[in-house]
């Protein structure tokens, strides 16, 4: 076999997973499928729910569930655990027959095995990339053939059923096949790796199967983002060497005649390789992007500059369908939405690994993934097995990390690479063994960062659970990383990251829930996933009398989930050695209760009583507006002062001299004073500058807005005298009001009912306990037993008479 090629300019489909002639024969239409008291027809790609095949759970078999798992999820309607067959005949032309052939089943959980003709095949194992069968020529001649597959979706490695790659959480445990299933070409080149660093020097590797002769003019180069018809050529093949990443492979050095573009957050710009198997009447086509990454001196670096990690995490949210989509246009749809409206230029993969076209949905947008290979079993997993201690698990989770990387390693967006989500809160999984499978990861690949697990945490000084492979740390949260509440913002997180000899980004920030709307929400669950966890509490919300105030309760909630993610991203934007953060998240999470933690729903739209406010992207951008003050609070007399600050997170350098303006108005949006001044020193990119002050004298009592740049904080200036009154003509003093102070709930209640007037400062089971700070996450999974933790802020009544004279919305500002 020989590699040829020239200069083409390709038109590919990205709208779909596989390029235009790679399938020989679809194998998508009706199958006939048996099981354990199961019998049915079912169209594949597809699951058995969508046929309504399995057993059928209803509402009331939700009451009676003691699994917490799948109470706390979305339930599948209809749902199978176990071995089924699913078998069809099919007929190949002379054509088709032509060239030895693979069958392709983009996903499946988990486990699979193909029959043909009454002969096995083999077998596979994988939640995260697709199962190939090369099938014997002898099976793919023309003329007549029956296929039979038999896939499983039982739990064979005694996984933690939280995990989102396997489990009833999220996409839940489905059972079919999804996205591409077919038959196409077999070609060893499909294995070709591109190793295209950043600078180029005119330079790129490519690893091909020793078997592949390289000559001049071997291999096409070609633009495909549309922009610039010319492209870099392909000057020549020169180095041919064995591949020091894998046996039975070389690397061939291509010289290009011009210097390519780089890719990154900014300039996705993308080529595609084109290699041509003769033997097999095979065009290979890698799309890649010319991109470095490493990590260093509390930073990670792409291309050479220090890049910051505004980071969302999906996990696994498909409410309609319980099975991830693997379509390019809806990954493209949902990345610009995050990237566009909110700023996010990084998705971590929670414990699961996406689909082919989420990765090239992100290779054109500029978005950087973290992956992880599907694995979360913590201490409280007690019945999962635990990893490093030689159980079948530990095979399956090797498999699937060097699975994931040779079928994703050619994208630019593929950042990093992790086992799992909190693997090592409680220490049951052994991280000197994972420290080891990660470190012979990143033997095999160097292009991209690896981790063993997500959350590390300090304990006496010591940062626990860490791999020596760890690239780089996600921070969980303790009070030294993250997590604080103050009502000012001059403070950050610099003495805690500083210390960290590897790069630190934040895990899993914001888990502030909004109010949900009930009759918009639930009204949205057409699919084969049935929301009777939400239909519980929708009950419990009606029959506590409360329906008038559900809108009002999604306002002043959504008010306060932003005005709490804001200071949760600005705290650690203003963190110089801070790498980076992760959301949890935009969206809501629909697995463990009711985490409604995001401004947008499951489905990822946008929530109506967040639609009025500013677009996150505002806060989170490439180029944070900062402010740090010492107190939100201030008094008539008092000077007003804070310290402008801006995180560069472009990819160039704000220059000395660089125009700024900041501007104060008042809370009916009157402009107060404007002020313009220039940048003191050049801030480079990545880094963190202070570019002024600000100092106002405060005259009058009311609300302030500070804005700088899209950014704004409110501050409220109060008098320092009490308010007289007018009588006779006379200015007089108000008497002091007979207020009872009192801890006791049934003494407060009795001098209420005389009209008297209280100040309650006990607790009570007979009452709720406000609370600044709403629940974290969600109260149903974490079952709080204090009540403070069990509510979603405060809807105020402005207009009250208790509250005349203090600037108030209907909802809790930092003024509370």
């Amino acid at each position: 076999m020989k590699l040829i090629g020239k200069i083409a300019a390709l038109a590919l489909s990205v709208a779909t997973t596989c390029a235009a002639g790679d399938v020989v024969k679809s194998l998508a239409g009706e199958w006939r499928v048996t099981g354990d008291a199961l019998s049915g027809v079912v169209h594949l790609p597809g699951t058995l729910a969508d046929a309504k095949l399995g057993t059928h759970k209803t509402a009331a078999d939700w009451e009676k569930d003691t699994n917490r798992a799948s109470k706390g999820a979305l339930t599948r309607e209809y749902q199978y655990i176990g071995k089924a067959v699913y078998e069809r005949e099919i007929t190949l032309t002379e054509e088709e027959a032509r060239y030895p052939l693979e069958l392709v089943m983009e996903r499946v959980m988990l486990h699979s095995e193909l029959v043909i003709d009454g002969e096995a095949i083999g077998s596979c194992d994988s939640l995260a990339v697709e199962h190939v069968y090369p099938i014997p020529q002898q099976l793919t001649k023309a003329g007549r053939h029956v296929i039979r597959l038999t896939l499983d979706n039982s739990n064979r490695y005694n996984f933690s059923e939280w995990a989102h790659s396997y489990g009833p959480v999220m996409q839940s445990v489905w059972h079919g096949v999804v996205g591409e299933f077919a038959l196409r070409r077999q070609s060893a080149l499909r294995k070709a790796r591109v190793f295209a660093s950043w600078p180029a020097h005119e330079r790129f590797m490519v690893e091909v199967p020793e078997e592949f002769e390289a000559k001049e003019g071997c291999m096409g180069l070609a633009r495909v983002n549309g922009q610039d018809a010319r492209c870099p050529s392909v000057a020549a093949c020169h180095i041919q060497a064995p591949s020091p990443y894998r046996k039975g492979f070389k690397l061939v050095e291509l010289k290009l005649d011009r210097e390519p573009e780089p890719w990154s957050e900014h300039h996705p710009t993308l080529y595609t390789l084109t290699l041509r198997d003769e033997a097999a009447d095979f065009t290979h086509t890698i799309r890649f992007g010319f991109r470095s990454v490493s990590a260093h001196d509390h930073a990670i670096w792409v291309n050479g500059i220090k890049w910051f990690m505004r980071g969302n995490l999906d996990c696994c949210h498909f409410p309609l369908t319980g099975a991830p989509d693997t379509t390019v246009e809806w990954w493209r749809e949902t990345f610009r939405r995050l990237r566009d409206e909110d700023g996010v230029n990084a998705i971590r993969f929670h414990s699961w690994t996406p689909p082919k076209a989420a990765f090239d949905a992100a290779d054109e947008l500029g978005l950087l993934f973290a992956v992880e290979a599907g694995i979360w079993v913590d201490g409280w997993h007690k019945a999962a097995d635990k990893l490093g201690f030689g159980k079948p698990i530990d095979g399956f989770v090797q498999h699937e990390l060097r699975a994931i990387i040779e079928r994703r390693g050619n994208s630019p967006s593929f950042l990093s690479l992790g086992i799992g989500n909190e693997l090592g809160q409680l220490g049951r999984n052994d991280y000197t063994v994972m420290g080891k499978w990660m470190g012979d990861c990143k033997t095999f690949d160097p292009r991209r960062l690896y981790f063993a697990s997500t959350a590390q945490y300090e304990i006496d000084g010591v940062m626990q659970r860490v791999s020596e492979a760890d690239d780089y740390f996600t921070i969980s949260d303790r009070r030294k990383w993250r997590g604080r509440r103050y009502p000012f913002t001059d403070w950050d997180y610099e003495s805690g990251y500083s210390e960290l000899k590897r790069p630190a980004v934040a895990h899993e920030i914001g888990q502030w829930p909004i109010y949900v709307d009930w009759g918009r929400e639930l009204a949205k669950y057409t699919g084969v996933l049935r929301p009777y966890n939400l239909e519980h509490f929708r009950d419990i919300a009606e029959k506590s009398g409360t329906r008038r105030l559900w809108p009002r309760f999604c306002e002043a909630s959504a008010h306060l989930n932003r005005l709490l993610y804001k200071d949760n991203v600005e705290s650690l934007m203003r963190t110089p050695s801070c790498a980076g953060l992760q959301l949890l998240s935009a969206q809501d999470f629909t697995g463990q209760f009711e985490a409604m933690i995001g401004w947008r729903d499951s489905f990822y739209d946008m929530k109506p009583a967040v639609q009025k406010l500013p677009p996150f992207r505002d806060v989170f951008n490439e180029l944070p507006h900062l402010a740090r003050f010492g107190k939100y609070c201030w008094s008539i007399g008092e000077t007003y002062k804070a310290t402008l600050v801006l995180r560069n997170i472009t990819e160039q350098p704000i220059l000395e001299g660089t125009e700024f303006k900041w501007s104060v108005f008042d809370d009916s949006r009157v402009e107060h004073v404007e002020r313009v001044g220039r940048i003191p020193s050049i801030i480079a990119p990545g880094e963190v500058g202070v570019v002024g002050e600000v100092a106002l004298p405060l005259s009058a009592g009311k609300k302030f807005i500070l804005k700088f740049g899209k950014n704004s904080w409110p501050f409220w200036v109060f008098g320092k005298t009490a308010s007289v009154q007018q009588q006779g003509g006379r200015a007089v003093a108000p008497r002091p009001l007979q207020i009872l102070e009192t801890a006791s709930f049934d003494e407060a209640v009795a001098a209420l009912a005389k009209g008297g007037r209280v100040l309650y400062t006990g607790k009570s089971a007979k009452c709720a306990t406000s609370h600044f700070k709403p629940v974290g996450w969600s109260a149903g999974h974490f079952r709080q037993a204090d009540a403070e933790l069990s509510s979603l802020g405060y809807l105020v009544r402005s207009g009250h008479p208790a509250l005349r004279g203090f600037p108030t919305e209907d909802w809790a500002d930092w003024q509370w």
